[in-house]
């Protein structure tokens, strides 16, 4: 009887606790919702992106990533086949290394790293959207990227992408805590944080940029922007550390080698490296009528300085007297700016100095602003006189004259606004409504710090110069989901207000149906599509912008590099050549499929060291080690006193007619000499062929 009322007082409690816990009114019960809604959420996306994970062939950069993990293994070092130790995502490289101990190296283990960390992704997602907005908003953000085309096609990637993009949004949680909340403990984690990031991409840079968040808000005091020079001073001394000590081991890469040009930049000054930024995102009009070869100096430069010379004296004398020195420097800066035809700069200034300094409206209207709206208007039509007159009234030359100062819609806005017109509309709508909740008292960080983040972020990579791809932007696309979640659950808190009793009945299944609703007016969580991109084959269509590559003639379907250059390597003697066209990426894969490419064909009109070294004073591919044909004529040249055999690796559309990497002339010549296919790929477009 004694064990009976024992065993009973313990199910008693065991259920009393199972009740409490799945009771709405309690703290336990919401955490253990919560939990088992994002471990079924983990579950699914960790399914969902390693469904027939190693089905289709390494693409890309999938490539690069195999010769240095196979130099890893053998040689201690992620040695490629031309002799350089490649190093640009260390830390990812030795997370898979760690991996590869216990597996084979192969697609779907390559791959698996990437699975696993475009998963776990959602946990900081999560923390970051509730600790700004609330649980709703995050819940809403864990359950789009789940099922996002986009997530899931960066997570089959087999690069350090989804570890970027963890580590990135663990970071803005630490310095959000660190910095905006003064928790000291998170600024230690926000340092370790940031140079794992650096270390993960080089685009990890960009969290240096958050140290500018602080200065936005009132209680910002002298002091504390002596800390924030501290702390950015110690994450800039970390990251140039770590790459010093990632030159320091490229240059103990094999000796032979004695020019290293992929990484000679590392020795360009802070001055340089500026120049050349700022050299790339200025556009400046050719002014070949004023240009007087016999001066350094000619009128192309001479003009607009002297004017922007003249402009600030004038500010000087004229505006500074009646105007304080904060609104001072943003007036001379928009005038100067209107000098140099930067009308997107000027326009920018304006726009910070509204939003962040503005204490009354009627500034806009003194003598200061007055005098600074003739001016623009003045110079605005002088440029476009002079510039149309130039250019022949080209009005996309123009506008990219004038407002195109940094490359904000190549690398940012062409992807969202074409990629997901629905989603880039409703994250417009929820910065505006946090831009009037920061407004009024410029003293909410949760309100300002996601479009801050943004802002920055986008701002300073439209200055680098490289090819524009949807994956480079992929670290801030948490970023986006979170603030169209935020805006989805403004709205529908508006509607409750408005509309109380609309939805009082069946509420659980008024929200399971919107939230599919919103999975598909994201324009990129659809769970069938999400299924699907497991089952994908080499002619299956893709989306042009929401996958990890974009390079148009390859966006709609999965190249196969592999059954090409195995059966080359199958048919091939043992003197035969083995030759490959295409970019650098297509000249890595045929390169590990094959075991050796003898040569690669660059294109003729690209400068000597477009994708090469110089190793024993032969310029050969700084990747793959196979020598350099820069000309038709060479190609020919190596035809005739070929001893044997000679091989072609390439595909079909980089021989079409306006193909955008080889010149028409380089094409005629290759189509010429390809007489018939020997081999064709599993995608219909790669192919093999014997040419002598």
């Amino acid at each position: 009887m004694n064990f009976r009322c024992k065993h009973m007082q313990r199910t008693d409690r065991l259920t009393s606790f199972f009740r409490v816990g799945w009771s709405s009114d309690s703290k336990g019960g919401k955490r253990l919702k919560t939990a088992l809604f994002l471990l079924l959420l983990l579950a699914i996306g960790f399914s969902l992106r390693l469904r027939n994970l190693g089905d289709l062939t390494l693409c890309g950069d999938e490539g690069l990533q195999a010769l240095a993990l196979k130099g890893l293994l053998e040689c201690g070092v992620p040695l490629v086949p031309s002799g350089l130790i490649y190093l640009r995502d260390a830390f990812f490289i030795y997370l898979q290394y760690a991996l590869l101990q216990f597996v084979e190296l192969t697609p779907y283990w390559i791959r698996f790293p990437s699975v696993l960390l475009g998963t776990l992704v959602l946990l900081p997602a999560y923390g970051l959207a509730k600790m700004l907005f609330d649980r709703k908003s995050a819940q809403l953000t864990v359950l789009l990227l789940t099922f996002s085309q986009f997530e899931i096609e960066l997570s089959r990637y087999g690069r350090s992408y989804t570890l970027f993009q963890l580590l990135f949004v663990l970071a803005l949680i630490f310095f959000y805590q660190g910095f905006l909340q003064n928790k000291k403990r998170y600024k230690i984690g926000f340092l370790i944080t940031a140079l794992f990031t650096f270390a993960s991409h080089y685009l990890g840079a960009i969290l240096l940029v958050l140290f500018l968040v602080p200065l936005l808000f009132k209680r910002c005091s002298g002091g504390d922007k002596l800390k924030l020079l501290f702390w950015a001073a110690a994450v800039l001394l970390g990251c140039f550390c770590y790459q010093k000590a990632l030159f320091h081991l490229q240059s103990l890469s094999a000796a032979e080698i004695t020019r290293i040009f992929p990484f000679e930049t590392a020795g360009l000054s802070v001055i340089a490296r500026s120049a050349a930024v700022v050299e790339h995102a200025l556009y400046k009009p050719q002014f070949v009528g004023l240009q007087d070869p016999s001066h350094v100096i000619s009128l192309h430069w001479a003009l607009p300085v002297l004017c922007a010379v003249g402009c600030a004296w004038w500010c000087f004398y004229r505006i500074y007297p009646e105007a304080d020195r904060r609104t001072f420097v943003f007036v001379l800066v928009m005038l100067l700016s209107a000098c140099l035809h930067q009308y997107a700069f000027a326009l920018s200034a304006f726009l910070f100095y509204v939003l962040f300094y503005l204490r009354d409206q009627s500034v806009l209207c003194s003598r200061p602003f007055r005098m600074l709206y003739r001016t623009l208007f003045i110079t605005f039509l002088c440029w476009i006189i002079f510039l149309g007159v130039k250019s022949g009234w080209h009005l996309q030359e123009l506008g990219v004259s004038l407002f195109g100062f940094p490359h904000l819609g190549k690398y940012f806005f062409f992807w969202y606004l074409v990629g997901w017109p629905v989603m880039s509309v409703v994250v417009i709508y929820a910065l505006l409504v946090l831009l009037n909740r920061f407004l009024p008292q410029r003293r909410d960080p949760a309100a300002i710090f996601i479009p801050a983040v943004l802002v920055l972020s986008i701002v300073l990579a439209s200055f680098f110069k490289s090819y524009a791809e949807a994956r480079y932007t992929f670290h801030l696309y948490p970023l986006l989901v979170m603030l169209f979640s935020y805006a989805v659950v403004h709205l529908g808190r508006s509607l409750r207000s408005r509309r109380p009793n609309l939805f009082q009945k069946r509420r659980a299944g008024w929200a399971i149906l919107a939230g599919v609703a919103l999975l598909y007016a994201s324009q990129d969580a659809d769970p069938l599509q999400a299924w699907r991109i497991a089952d994908r084959g080499y002619t299956t269509p893709k989306h042009p912008i929401r996958t990890q590559e974009n390079w148009p003639p390859y966006v709609s379907f999965h190249q196969d590099h592999e059954t090409p250059a195995r059966y080359v390597q199958a048919h091939r003697s043992r003197n035969d050549l083995l030759i490959a066209i295409g970019g650098v990426h297509q000249l890595m894969l045929y390169h590990w499929y094959a075991g050796k490419v003898d040569y690669v064909v660059s294109p003729s009109d690209r400068k000597r060291w477009y994708y090469s070294i110089l190793s024993r004073g032969i310029e050969v591919n700084y990747v793959t080690g196979s020598r350099i044909i820069h000309a038709p004529a060479e190609f020919d040249e190596l035809l005739r006193r070929a001893p044997a055999s000679v091989w072609l690796l390439g595909d079909m559309p980089l021989l079409t007619t306006g193909a955008d990497f080889y010149p028409e002339a380089d094409c005629r010549y290759l189509r010429a000499i390809i007489k018939r296919f020997d081999f064709i790929g599993r995608d219909n477009r790669t192919f093999a062929v014997k040419l002598k």
